[in-house]
């Protein structure tokens, strides 16, 4: 009986887990629903069942190693520590013939992340080194990476055999060690390597003068030491290849650096690496210092006259984020390097290497050229060749400047060839001041440019549809009407065409001309093809003016700019079109200004406006203003329409002044402009009834569900896309153009989940011409959606985006649906087995069947629950004693993955099952845990959510007191109960009055039966007793007894061996502490007595107590967070600086 209760209660000394074993246990048969006997023999004949599987499953790798990927094999240890003693326990079940195969595996499995960084620095270091190798195969570095764990087992044991022979065999641990330390080193190696004997005399320099106490000059000479080392590496390399061509590089490399490990001058070559990269910041900051100085400019001037080469580049993505800096040039000097040092003297070997300099170095060089020229006093006055050189450096860089803004306009205007001036062959010289073949290509340069305007202008007045490209654009779509690409291949160019309006059904590829060699003629070819096919939009009444060139001007707010576009579009009755818009930016160039004009000019009879002129720079305008006075009184008889929207004081724009003088410019009024009505009626005709826009009071009401249930009704393909943060169109534009095939199939929709965004205003203008004119353009990208298109926008609920709605005039037009709180009818139970397993025990829970019986987690009985039983069962528990105007889906998915934690818990603690003798008092035990479980939901789920979702809503703006939104001891339920991965129990609790009585009883019955065995088989007391640690008073419990109740949740101290003086702990190979001077034994859980382990996490708590003190307090708060990382929740911790998080 004795023996019996104490499997009652689930207590078996020594076990990590809680067990139950009875001789016969009725059970009821799901299927029948009748009861039969579980006997001891059923069940091990269960696992006799199991273990063949098992087996079998081991005599298959066995025979078909070689084949099977790795994972089949590495699958069986789950923890690398314990990879050679799991195996030696199972050893004996595989063939012997394979179990050295099968442990050269599980071998490189336990490294194989320290593997993979030795690969890695391998092909670095030869990276560095400018070294590569001559075998056709694949080097076995290389191989050793592309192993994985479904690399099958013959070819996984090949290559690690074969990295053993050359690596692991053949090469120290010393050596393989420090190539490891090659990968954190890289920064240090670059600033390193380019260093020459100057910069070195000048650091040493510098340090000896400053009282920079993180470096001093051994620190310097330590570098100068790393950079003679990798040198002696590349010569004793560069050595042995000339003898000899059979081993491969990195052999020869390793082979080297062992060699020169050994040697006595790099005995501590890697606490030199170690201080360096210590003191590399501050290295890094003094350097750049001296680079600015006068001198150092001065000597680099000198020396870019005298010898040096150049070549252009561009530059894709500048930090100036415009074209001006769109191109560069590369210039190369030779300089001395620095060899070896010796003590403080440095020497200087002959070999030369290559520093580059970029165009904005040259722009501060040539200014401190005119200021050294013009500030040089008697004392130190310039020679007369040293003047003439600091002048031709003026010149030079002059020069340069003109070919790259040369550069820049011939790209800008779309000329196909800019990119052969940019070949790395393509170099020019320096030599002694003369730079003959720079001038040369800046004359042929500018030559190129004024034929190309000169015939690009012409085109515009010839084909429109010119003067909506530039940059490379025009190419692209010769490469699409030539080519046979689609557009999901080539995207860009549908998208564009389309924009611009295109025709593109009416373009016979098979009529093309044939595709021409000269930029002019491919430009006359491409121009007439899209005029061909252009769709023309002309005004059907010009009763505004009689007036044939006039601009039009609006003044108008940020929100207004809609209203004034489509009041513009009606007042002259054309339709609206998004290729008559031309939005200006700061970034706005004068060849996208020209082309603008020129379409202006020479559309016919038709309107085109001009948006935020004032972005335009100074310089853009008075080109602007120019241009048309030009075309003006070129063809005074030719009609001009323009209209000009701008939120900026008409009177202070530059633009319209200078307009104003040609008498042209003719203001519109407000009242002329779309009353309320009438643009509300035009808005929601041009959006048309597919755009929707859905929001809520709070976040987790169920937006994206409804949106994609939505989306499923109307049978279409559900495209979600997320804009947030710093809004940048041109990214907007390019990954809406990777989603091009979906859409423009006809069964797609989008939705646009938008989150805090920081550039307002455009994201307005971006919004409501994707929504009216299912367009919009970025200055290098293009994209248009079908008007069929259904468009679902979400906005996040947070305060930021609610007030960011307001700004964004075109929402208040859509179709609205507004959560204040969750649709129930939203509910999801397919295939979410935890949500169902917490709803069946909320079910047998309430109908009281949960009291004598075991709620099993049988997916077949919980799929027959359905979706109004979850949401009866959900609401009576869920939404008690909650606020139903913050109850969010994502409360409801913390409750219920807590709460299948809990259950799952209950269900399969010894403690609380259920057997046949005892029934009412187990039962009674039962519904009290379950009651408290089920009270302590808002301690679970949603304390201190619920209280910051009331001070964000809260009518009332005076603040909440921060206290009232967390978790604290004194706010807690007092009694509640948490489960260990092994279904033990942890009772929390405020006093020990607050446990319930029927686990007073319960324990207090197992205490007796405990003391009688242990008479009874006359057993030495060696533990405490378990009323203490079960039930202990929280009030009395000291740090480190709050400690060992953490360490029962964690598996840290129990998988490692620790030290028991210095508490390390290391890996399972290792026997004896190496960081303690009495090189003490480790100790392992599995061969410490309990109290002796308890003993030992007690003195560990003790050692921590120094830094972190436990109270009952935040004990309970790691409680919380133990519990939702249990349930596989995301847990962020937040607090002020300095609180131990």
């Amino acid at each position: 009986m004795e023996s019996k209760a104490l499997k009652q209660l689930g207590y078996f000394p020594q076990l990590p887990l809680t067990t139950t074993v009875t001789d016969n246990q009725t059970t009821t048969d799901s299927a029948s629903g009748l009861s039969h006997e579980t006997r001891c023999l059923d069940e091990l004949e269960q696992v006799k069942a199991i273990f063949d599987m098992f087996v079998s499953g081991l005599k298959r790798i066995s025979t078909e190693w070689k084949q099977l990927p790795i994972s089949q094999l590495i699958s069986l240890f789950p923890d690398l520590h314990f990879i050679d003693d799991d195996f030696q326990t199972i050893e004996s079940l595989f063939d012997d013939s394979t179990i050295p195969s099968l442990r050269r595996i599980l071998d490189y499995w336990k490294d194989h992340r320290s593997i993979d960084e030795i690969c890695h620095s391998v092909i670095n270091l030869l990276k560095y080194l400018k070294l590569t190798s001559d075998n056709d195969k694949s080097p076995l570095t290389e191989r050793m990476l592309t192993l994985n764990e479904e690399t099958p087992g013959e070819i996984c044991w090949k290559t690690y055999n074969e990295y053993c022979t050359l690596y692991t065999d053949k090469f120290s641990e010393k050596a393989l060690n420090f190539i490891k330390k090659f990968n954190i080193s890289n920064e240090l190696l670059d600033f390193i390597h380019p260093l020459t004997s100057t910069d070195i005399e000048s650091l040493l320099e510098s340090i000896n003068d400053s009282d920079e106490i993180l470096i001093d000059t051994s620190t310097i000479l330590n570098m100068t030491k790393i950079k003679s080392f990798f040198e002696r590496i590349y010569e004793k390399v560069a050595e042995i290849c000339r003898q000899s061509l059979t081993p491969a590089p990195e052999e020869i490399v390793i082979q080297c650096l062992e060699n020169l490990l050994n040697e006595e001058e790099f005995t501590n070559i890697v606490s030199y690496i170690d201080s360096s990269l210590h003191s590399l910041t501050s290295i890094l900051r003094m350097y750049m210092e001296l680079t600015n100085k006068g001198l150092s400019k001065r000597q680099r001037i000198l020396e870019i006259m005298q010898t040096s080469q150049m070549r252009f580049i561009e530059q894709r993505k500048t930090q100036y984020g415009n074209d001006k800096h769109q191109f560069d040039i590369k210039i190369m000097i030779k300089e001395q390097t620095l060899s070896t040092v010796e003590q403080t003297s440095i020497m200087v070997r002959e070999k030369v290497v290559e520093r580059p300099i970029t165009y904005i170095d040259l722009h501060e060089l040539r200014d401190r050229a005119r200021l050294i020229e013009y500030s040089s006093s008697e004392e130190k006055k310039l020679s007369e060749e040293e003047r003439n050189r600091l002048q031709s450096f003026v010149k030079m860089v002059e020069l340069i400047e003109t070919i790259l803004k040369n550069l820049t306009s011939l790209n800008l205007s779309g000329h196909p060839f800019v990119s052969e001036y940019l070949k790395p062959e393509r170099r020019f010289r320096c030599d002694a001041g003369n730079f003959n073949e720079l001038e040369n290509m800046s004359e042929e340069l500018q030559q190129l440019q004024t034929e190309w305007n000169d015939y690009l202008l012409k085109k515009y007045q010839d084909y429109i549809s010119l003067t909506y490209f530039s940059h490379q654009q025009i190419w692209l779509v010769e490469e699409y009407l030539y080519g046979e690409e689609t557009e999901s291949k080539n995207p860009f160019s549908y998208h564009f065409m389309k924009l611009i309006g295109i025709n593109i059904s009416l373009i016979d590829t098979k009529l093309l001309p044939k595709k021409a060699n000269k930029p002019e003629e491919r430009l006359e070819n491409i121009g007439r093809i899209l005029n061909t096919a252009h769709i023309l939009t002309m005004i059907e009444s010009s009763s505004k003016s009689d007036t044939n060139k006039i601009v039009f001007l609006v003044g108008t707010s940020d929100e207004g700019i809609l209203r004034a576009i489509l009041s513009i579009f009606q007042l002259y009755k054309m339709p609206p079109k998004y290729n008559h818009l031309f939005y200006c930016t700061s970034a706005t160039s004068w060849i996208e200004i020209r082309a603008f004009v020129y379409r202006c000019f020479y559309s016919k009879n038709s309107l085109h406006q001009l948006i935020r002129p004032e972005q335009l720079s100074l310089s853009v305008q008075d080109q602007f203003t120019n241009l048309i006075r030009e075309v003006i009184k070129n063809n005074p008889e030719h009609s001009f329409r323009l209209a000009v929207i701008t939120t900026a004081p008409t009177d202070q724009l530059q633009l319209i002044n200078s307009l104003k003088i040609l008498q042209i410019v003719q203001t519109v009024s407000n009242h002329e402009l779309l009353n309320e009505e009438k643009l509300k009626n035009e808005v929601e005709k041009l959006i048309g009834n597919n755009c929707y826009l859905v929001t809520s009071s709070i976040s987790g009401l169920g937006k994206s569900i409804y949106i994609q249930d939505e989306i499923q009704c109307m049978n279409k393909e559900y495209i979600k896309f997320p804009i947030s943060g710093n809004f940048d169109i041109d990214t907007i534009a390019e990954r809406l153009l990777q989603k091009t095939t979906q859409l423009l199939s006809l069964q797609a929709a989008i939705h646009l989940d938008i989150g805090i965004i920081d550039n307002i205003q455009e994201f307005n203008e971006f919004l409501y011409c994707l929504l009216i004119f299912r367009a919009f353009r970025s200055r290098h990208t293009a994209i248009t959606i079908p008007v069929d298109l259904p468009i679902f926008i979400e906005f996040d609920s947070s305060p930021s985006s609610i007030r960011m709605t307001s700004k964004v005039v075109v929402l208040q037009y859509l179709s609205r649906q507004h959560f204040d709180r969750i649709n129930w009818n939203q509910l999801k139970i397919e295939n979410r087995l935890n949500t169902l397993y917490v709803v069946k025990c909320l079910k047998a829970f309430e109908d009281q069947t949960i009291i004598n019986q075991n709620i099993e987690r049988n997916e077949d009985q919980l799929r027959t629950l359905t979706v109004e039983e979850c949401i009866t069962h959900l609401q009576n528990h869920f939404l008690k004693e909650k606020n139903k105007d913050f109850v969010t889906w994502t409360q409801l998915n913390i409750y219920t993955s807590i709460y299948n934690t809990i259950f799952s818990g209950f269900s399969q603690c010894g403690h609380f099952m259920v057997f046949n003798d005892e029934e009412q008092e187990q039962s009674s035990l039962r519904i009290h845990i379950l009651r408290i479980l089920l009270n302590s939901s808002n301690q679970f789920t949603s304390l201190s959510v619920e209280n910051v979702r009331n001070k964000q809503r809260s009518v009332d703006t005076s603040d909440i007191s921060l206290s009232d939104a967390i978790v604290r001891w004194d706010k807690t339920e007092p009694f509640t109960v948490i489960f260990s991965d092994s279904y033990d129990p942890l009772f929390v609790y405020k006093t020990v009055d607050d446990i319930p009585d029927s686990l007073r009883i319960k324990f207090g019955r197992f205490h007796e039966i405990e003391r009688r065995s242990r008479r009874q088989r006359m057993i030495p007391r060696q533990l405490t007793t378990q009323e203490p640690e079960l039930l202990p008073d929280y009030k009395d419990l000291k740090h480190e007894e709050l400690f060992l109740k953490l360490a029962y949740l964690s598996k840290k101290y129990y998988h490692r061996p620790i030290c028991p003086k210095c508490f390390q702990q290391y890996d399972s190979t290792i026997k004896n502490c190496t960081k303690c001077a009495t090189n003490n034994g480790l100790c392992w859980a599995h061969e410490l007595r309990t109290d002796q382990m308890e003993k030992l996490i007690k003195a560990i708590g003790n050692n921590l107590k120094t830094h972190y003190v436990l109270t009952a307090d935040n004990y309970i708060k790691m409680l919380l967070i133990y519990l939702r990382i249990q349930s596989n929740i995301p847990v962020l911790i937040m607090g002020e600086t300095g609180i131990n998080l």
